[in-house]
């Protein structure tokens, strides 16, 4: 049987507790009565670490920038995301897309040819 749920809350430790079985379960009552003293948890997908860096930091019109980061599954580097598509935005406009290779690395280069400041951005779709 399906178990349908609404997520409540989610620990520090990534963990979705369930408020009320009665509200997201069709039971009978003694079934209900024996679930109510169990706890159940439904672990989270893992975290994403994305890391997006630009250098140089700054520079004059001409000068390339190269805009470059890492994809992961875990804060430590230790599970790379690799062939993840990548999209830079630069004042909101898509300015290139690439993809991580197989150490979750991907990288951009983009030459500004107007003075000026910029706002530039990833997206990673995973």
């Amino acid at each position: 049987m399906p178990i349908l749920y609404e997520p409540v809350s989610l620990d520090s430790r990534g963990i979705v507790r369930i408020a009320s079985l009665r509200k997201f379960l069709k039971l009978s009552p003694k079934t209900l009565a024996e679930i109510r003293s169990r706890t159940i948890t439904i672990e989270v997908s893992r975290a994403i670490e994305f890391l997006f860096n630009v250098e140089p930091f700054e520079g004059m019109v001409g000068d390339e920038f190269t805009f470059y980061g890492w994809l992961y599954y875990d804060e430590y580097a230790q599970d790379p995301i690799p062939r993840a598509p990548i999209e830079l935005y630069i004042n909101d406009q898509l300015k290139g897309t690439t993809e991580t290779d197989n150490n979750g690395y991907y990288e951009f280069k983009w030459t500004p040819w107007v003075a000026g400041t910029y706002t530039a951005y990833a997206i990673a779709t995973v």
